[in-house]
């Protein structure tokens, strides 16, 4: 494949948020709901977590809303006046702003690595524009990535979130690349589905690690090109690079890389 461009999902991609965002989901459920026992993060646990990876606010929102119902048995009634969205993000701002917030495992290695083979990059995140405002004032962030990318495209700048195209269609065009010569970087099903339906050149999947066997090939097979096991530095490892002047040609190892699902 000729690598003309690169485009990245952001949390759970690129910054390893999932905590901060449970955490702040707990706080914004506290915030919204009275009348009952509020959950905690021991209750927010994979089942209901899973179901709201990589999905936009207008998405989560009822599924977080009947989930809290549910654990109540209908006695949650919400404040006047409160979003979940709005307190969620507000909580949220708040954990990514400090040291809290870290980079996902091999994730600013391979920013490094095509930003010095001057690949152009672009984000391309559910999150609202506000969230990733916030994120990029964390300096360490903005060094490892933000300051690396062309263009950051965010949930509310689209007609339709992931799994439509959309975003990695509008991204791809911003750093002047066709889709078919990007490769999209995810970690989330709905993601896998809005590269390939952008009809990316390759689509690379990291999946949250509490996948099981069965989840993962049930939700990324047909998906994604290539499941990673635990690194995105894993893609050195597995595939070749050279640049013909022209392109960053990739080649893949295929003695040592095993095609999606494993």
């Amino acid at each position: 494949m000729k690598v003309k461009g690169v485009l990245w999902d952001m949390d759970g991609t690129l910054l390893d948020t999932e905590k901060l965002s449970d955490e702040a989901m707990i706080l914004a459920i506290r915030d919204l709901f009275e009348n009952c026992e509020c959950p905690t993060l021991d209750d927010f646990d994979w089942p209901i977590k899973k179901r709201i990876i990589g999905t936009r606010s207008a998405d989560w929102v009822p599924i977080i809303e009947n989930w809290v119902m549910t654990l109540s048995k209908g006695t949650a009634t919400k404040r006047e006046g409160v979003s979940l969205v709005d307190r969620w993000e507000h909580h949220l701002q708040d954990l990514c702003s400090g040291d809290k917030l870290s980079a996902i495992d091999g994730a600013a290695e391979m920013v490094e690595f095509f930003a010095s083979h001057n690949i152009p990059q672009a984000i391309a995140t559910s999150s609202s524009q506000d969230l990733v405002a916030n994120k990029c004032t964390n300096e360490t962030m903005k060094g490892l990535f933000f300051n690396k990318m062309k263009d950051i495209i965010t949930g509310d700048m689209v007609s339709n979130g992931k799994p439509a195209p959309d975003m990695y269609l509008l991204a791809a065009s911003r750093i002047e690349v066709s889709p078919a010569d990007c490769i999209v970087f995810e970690d989330s099903a709905p993601g896998c589905i809005s590269g390939r339906a952008a009809k990316a050149g390759k689509v690379f999947a990291l999946p949250d690690p509490r996948y099981s066997g069965e989840e993962r090939a049930e939700l990324f097979s047909g998906n994604c090109d290539f499941i990673f096991r635990s690194s995105w530095s894993e893609l050195v490892q597995n595939f070749q690079f050279h640049h013909n002047g022209e392109a960053l040609l990739m080649t893949v190892n295929e003695n040592e890389m095993v095609r999606a699902p494993f």
